[in-house]
């Protein structure tokens, strides 16, 4: 039987470890758990064994009755689900290092959807109202004024992370690319590469889709604004509110907060109407059907063993109905959709049955 309690920790531990002592009946010994949260660095495992052995003939020379045997392990795991949306290594602006780790500048609003982590300092040069929907975390410094947070901060006093100094496993293998890669134009679609001049990424109602890949910046990467991501959403995507039900989709009702639309006007939207049918091939049954529409596209991947292609598929959109239902003996459909970043193509889905019977 195993029993277990509060204890203090070796002094062998790293400082600020929370510690449990556990003992088991009959057993001569002893083992002492401990964990120590330690933010982006991860949680730090820690165990001592003790174990008691009794000896008879070696007490003659001198040795104890009793004598204890240890040994000390230790481990950290990554806590996985901190990973910060951005993330400066470099500890300028710190210890009487020059310059800046984390800079924005600018007179424009910037949203920041995840957390901010520098090894430096924050540094806000204009004055651009920032709102991070997440934690902030630096090493230095102080919270520039005017930046605003959802999350915890710890600023200064952030532990520095390490840099991982080495390069992705797929660099060489899967979605390789080290070709140069011209500055962005009107395009909405990047491809990966290297981009030996800063991109300067415009701000005002820019789009970016970022297509699979690995993206390198030597010469520095500046976002004016606009809106960069590689998210594949449909047009007109549905709204999360309390109806039908807490916490349920609802598929009648379109979201007032599109992806594509968050400081740009990029987000898709669709219709869709009975026509006349071509080629005397009309849908049944008769009915004011329930339209959804999916965005697709297609990607390759480049390995070790060959080379493919997969097809990427969004959620669904919101349910619409027919703006004018099919008689079932002439009728087809006709959709109109308004393009999503990174979409190559859609899926079509209808249900005659409508919109009420979604899941």
């Amino acid at each position: 039987m195993c029993t277990s309690g509060a204890a203090a920790c070796p002094s062998t531990f790293p400082a600020g470890s929370a510690c449990f002592n556990y003992t088991w009946n009959g057993y001569p010994g002893t083992f002492t758990f401990g964990y120590l949260v330690n933010q982006f660095n991860g949680t730090i495992f820690s165990g001592a064994a003790t174990h008691q052995v009794a000896v008879t003939f070696m007490q003659v020379l001198g040795v104890p009755s009793i004598n204890n045997y240890s040994a000390i392990a230790e481990a950290v795991v990554g806590d996985q689900w901190q990973t910060p949306a951005l993330l400066t290594l470099g500890q300028q602006g710190c210890n009487g290092n020059s310059g800046d780790s984390l800079k924005i500048q600018g007179s424009v609003s910037v949203t920041i959807t995840g957390d901010v982590y520098s090894n430096g300092n924050l540094r806000d040069q204009n004055g651009a109202p920032v709102t991070v929907n997440g934690s902030i975390y630096a090493d230095c410094s102080a919270l520039p004024s005017g930046w605003t947070y959802t999350g915890t901060l710890k600023v200064p006093g952030a532990p520095v992370l390490p840099d991982p100094g080495y390069s992705s496993p797929y660099h060489g293998s899967l979605y390789s690319n080290t070709s140069t890669t011209p500055i962005p134009g009107s395009g909405v679609e990047l491809a990966p590469g290297v981009y030996p001049n800063d991109p300067h990424f415009s701000g005002g109602s820019s789009c970016y889709f970022y297509d699979p890949g690995i993206y390198t910046f030597p010469s520095g990467y500046t976002s004016n604004g606009g809106l960069s991501s590689n998210e594949l959403k449909p047009p007109a995507e549905p709204s999360w509110n309390p109806n039908p039900s807490p916490g349920a989709l609802n598929y009648t009702s379109k979201s007032s907060v599109q992806f594509w639309s968050q400081g740009v006007d990029c987000d898709g939207d669709f219709y869709a109407t009975a026509v006349t049918a071509t080629g005397g091939k009309p849908l049944k049954p008769a009915g004011t059907w329930g339209i959804e529409i999916t965005s697709v596209r297609q990607d390759a991947w480049a390995g070790p063993n060959g080379t493919g292609s997969y097809v990427r598929q969004s959620a669904p959109s919101m349910c619409r109905t027919l703006q004018s239902p099919m008689n079932g003996s002439t009728h087809g459909m006709q959709v109109v959709i308004g393009n999503t970043p990174g979409a190559q193509g859609y899926y079509v889905y209808g249900n005659p049955g409508g919109c009420n019977n979604q899941p």
